[in-house]
């Protein structure tokens, strides 16, 4: 079983503030900092922080080696990342004292996959293992029809939501993790029920989850059955990583043959002891830190 994460390596640009920014307001930036980043870089790594391996797939500027590299020392394989001649993808994120942020996602090299791209990725992989994608890439409905007719399991962290996401092919993600408001947004639903009725229908053979901050996280699984997985009570610092390092570690838990339940009771613990640490790769933590954490 190998794992292939198809998702984003962009540069972060983290704007520390004292708040976040007002429409037309402008306020004074009290650190600027330049770092790995990107949905499915982050989810990757905290896969390979769970003690999996795991393959990346995209591609950056061929001015930005650096990043490959980077990836490369947290021990994801990226041997299907390709440098291209074109602007890195890039993050420009607001984060303010409390840890609270914003972000704007420039899609660069991330929006350059082809579909010969992802044949000859998907030729590597088979049935019985799993790809995890979000919608940071172009090409993103292909690349779960490609992993679906390879046979692969799926899991889709359902982000970010605009118009393309639409026409992907739902009914052949096996999992789909959103937030609350990612959720609204897919749905056109506010009422919690209505939400996940409506994530159902778009998703008829998927386990749902959506997490929910502070308020730990709500499953609908394929039997029905929906139970939610309350979080573990902490004081954050910074929550930028948090999303990606629950759902890196939710799909280390499936993986791992544990059960959806035990898998997000592991992804709630690992994003809590995250969000307890400033930065954003660096924040994202070891599988034997998260075992020995006492709560």
């Amino acid at each position: 079983m190998k794992i292939l994460t198809f998702g984003a390596i962009n540069i972060d640009y983290v704007y520390h503030v004292d708040r976040l920014v007002r429409e037309g307001e402008s306020i004074t930036c009290n650190l600027l900092e330049l770092i790995l980043g990107g949905k499915g870089c982050n989810q990757s790594i905290a896969i390979a922080h769970s003690g999996l391996p795991v393959y990346h797939s995209t591609k950056v500027g061929i001015k930005d080696t650096w990043l490959i590299d980077e990836l490369k020392s947290y021990n994801v394989d990226v041997s299907f990342v390709k440098p291209v001649d074109a602007p890195s993808g890039h993050a420009i994120i607001q984060m303010d004292e409390s840890g609270n942020n914003s972000i704007i996602l420039y899609g660069g090299a991330n929006h350059m996959i082809t579909e010969e791209d992802i044949e000859e990725v998907f030729s590597h992989f088979g049935p019985g293992d799993i790809l995890l994608t979000q919608n940071e890439l172009n090409l993103t409905c292909k690349i779960i029809e490609e992993g679906h007719a390879r046979g692969m399991k799926i899991f889709m962290n359902a982000t970010p939501v605009e118009k393309t996401i639409h026409h992907c092919p739902f009914p052949y993600v096996d999992y789909v993790i959103v937030n609350e408001t990612e959720a609204e947004a897919l749905t056109n639903e506010d009422h919690p029920d209505n939400i996940l009725s409506s994530m159902r229908a778009k998703f008829p053979k998927g386990v749902i989850i959506i997490t929910l901050g502070g308020k730990g996280a709500v499953c609908l699984d394929t039997n029905g059955k929906r139970y939610q997985i309350p979080a573990v009570n902490v004081v954050p610092v910074a929550t930028t990583s948090a999303g990606d390092t629950f759902t890196g570690y939710f799909v280390a838990g499936i993986a791992k043959n544990s059960s959806v339940e035990d898998s997000i009771k592991l992804a709630c613990k690992a994003a809590a002891l995250c969000v307890t640490r400033k930065g954003t790769t660096n924040s994202i933590p070891r599988i034997d830190e998260v075992n020995r954490w006492t709560l």
